[in-house]
């Protein structure tokens, strides 16, 4: 039955989603651990500076009772197991704690409140590119279906072999080169001017700080979209259902947009689904070279100044929602395809 399949299939997801947790808790372990004493000297440090009418002495019996005190409450005395099991388990059920270093604009340390601070920077980013990408590389995929080995199919498919092994840093300089500096058109980088402008002027610095950064991604990501969907299109046109559509003389738009797009959905769904993910991550070269303050960018960060909580919680985060993405994709998946039949018999 597919509610025995479906249930499977997410509880196979759970399962995965707190493996690697687990197995990132493991690695972090000691840098985090090291962290987390650094802490508590500074904090006992600190605490110790407020004292006042105490004897050497008894401040440092005082320093040491405060310390042991700080160790048990974040486990540092227990076994290692026991120590990973318990970050591990935290981070499962997204108690992440306060950062190391980072704040949020705000000046908030709330681990949680940073990382959704910076999602739909990303998210806004990458997904727009991604609608362009997908209007554009499906349109021209059918277009090159349609007259495979034509002008437009050979021009497109050589262009799309180059634009392959291009990077898209390496792309994104060359532009801003060309844009930024040469042009003056367009910002170097950030998500908004500063000083920053109010009201719907607000608006339009945001989608003018946009602009670059989605056209390099638009750039260099319909060419491989259009020619995936281009050979899809192309082995679904070879069916007997559609030569027996064209025989009995239904219209080419018809049985392209008809009959080919509803058997090619899919795939094209997967395609379009992953990349959706891809984008809550975000991505950490191409943030960086438009200073843009997504995910990818903060976790870039968050190497840089050994910030584990904040490091942590955007794995567990984009991992958790890659992971959802997956079960999601795989339950919808037989309701596209008539021709699946998931958990059913033969």
């Amino acid at each position: 039955m597919y509610k025995w399949y479906a249930l499977k299939r997410i509880l196979r997801g759970l399962f995965m989603f707190a493996l690697l947790m687990f197995i990132m808790s493991l690695l972090f372990n000691q840098v985090n651990e090291k962290t987390q004493r650094t802490q508590i000297d500074e904090q006992v440090k600190i605490e110790t500076m407020r004292l006042k009418n105490m004897r050497s002495d008894q401040i440092e019996a005082w320093r040491t009772q405060r310390k042991d005190q700080l160790i048990k409450l974040y486990r540092l005395d227990r076994p290692l197991i026991e120590r990973v099991l318990f970050r591990a388990i935290n981070t499962i059920t997204f108690n992440f704690g306060q950062s190391t270093l980072i704040k949020s604009s705000k000046g908030d340390q709330d681990v949680k409140t940073i990382i959704f601070e910076a999602i739909p920077r990303s998210m806004v980013l990458f997904t727009t590119a991604l609608v362009f990408q997908l209007i554009i590389g499906v349109s021209l995929g059918l277009k090159k279906a349609q007259k495979p080995g034509g002008k437009l199919d050979k021009t497109t498919s050589f262009i799309t072999m180059i634009v392959f092994g291009m990077p898209a840093w390496w792309l994104a300089m060359m532009l801003i080169l060309f844009f930024v500096y040469v042009l003056k058109w367009f910002p170097s980088g950030g998500v908004n001017s500063v000083p920053s402008p109010e009201g719907f002027m607000f608006v339009l610095d945001r989608l003018w700080h946009m602009v670059l950064p989605i056209l390099t991604l638009v750039l260099i990501g319909f060419w491989g979209l259009a020619f995936v969907i281009r050979n899809i299109v192309l082995g679904i046109l070879q069916e007997d259902y559609i030569m027996s559509a064209r025989a009995r003389g239904i219209a080419e738009n018809k049985v392209l947009f008809g009959h080919t797009l509803r058997t090619a959905a899919p795939p094209m769904v997967t395609i379009a689904l992953l990349s959706l993910l891809g984008s809550i991550s975000g991505a950490i070269v191409f943030e960086g070279i438009f200073s843009w303050p997504g995910i990818g960018n903060l976790y870039w960060v968050a190497v840089q100044q050994n910030d584990i909580p904040v490091l942590m919680g955007d794995l567990a985060i984009t991992t958790g929602v890659y992971q959802a993405g997956l079960v999601i994709l795989d339950l919808i998946y037989g309701f596209l395809d008539p021709r699946i039949k998931v958990g059913g018999k033969a």
